[in-house]
């Protein structure tokens, strides 16, 4: 396992959270709808290869820097083996993800030079998602709206516009739900190329051992 001085492990650590910043500000200056152009209502989380969470934007909410991680495992579990460059996984599913349907999860894997490095994931609310408005009136969890269990949104950079169109048929909103949606995809797609570049810089495989020593002086401080 590679190690990191303590001058090292500062430089990456603060460079991990430069990288969602900066993930971040593609999404909020992309986006279509004012709840994440304004309201700020996302975050941006990089993770580990085992979907162990690293670093996020700084005006992240701190509800989905709890949630992104458990969702990043289940699409892990979901998908371990096929993974390939340029896919792209989508999911609401509120059980399993931010627990708000309207609260859309986008899972990009970050390849490196021995496959996959780690993980760039955001979750953001939707504008629309169809169902009752004002979610909180719903009688039963159909009435919540669309749901959409963990899927290729982009299978190798071809998108899945099966996938696409039925999310456009079932929001009162397509084009901001749609547009922002592109946005985090486009969020990951940033981070990812910052991580890469950093990755290749230090000479780093992926993102095991420099989670090992984040998350071990973090356990250290915490207690």
């Amino acid at each position: 396992m590679q190690q990191f001085d303590p001058v090292t492990l500062e430089i990456l650590w603060e460079r991990l959270i430069t990288i969602v910043d900066e993930g971040a500000v593609s999404l909020r200056n992309t986006a279509f709808s004012l709840l994440v152009r304004e309201g700020n209502d996302f975050a941006v989380v990089l993770l580990d290869p085992e979907g162990n969470a690293l670093a996020q934007n700084s005006a992240c909410l701190p509800n989905f820097a709890g949630t992104i991680p458990p969702t990043v495992r289940y699409v892990i579990q979901r998908f371990r083996d096929t993974w390939r460059p340029g896919d792209v996984v989508i999911m609401n599913d509120p059980w399993i993800s931010a627990g708000h349907v309207n609260d859309l999860s986008i899972v990009t894997p970050i390849f490196g030079e021995e496959g996959v490095a780690g993980f760039a994931a955001n979750s953001a609310h939707a504008a629309d998602i169809g169902g009752v408005r004002f979610g909180a009136r719903g009688r039963d969890m159909y009435e919540e709206g669309l749901r959409i269990p963990a899927f290729k949104l982009y299978s190798a950079g071809e998108p899945n516009r099966v996938l696409f169109e039925t999310i456009k048929e079932n929001v009162r909103l397509p084009d901001q739900v749609i547009g922002d949606i592109e946005s985090q995809v486009s969020a990951n797609e940033t981070a990812g190329r910052k991580l890469k570049e950093l990755l290749a810089e230090f000479h780093i495989s992926d993102l095991s051992s420099l989670s090992a020593e984040i998350l071990s002086r973090s356990e250290s401080v915490m207690r």
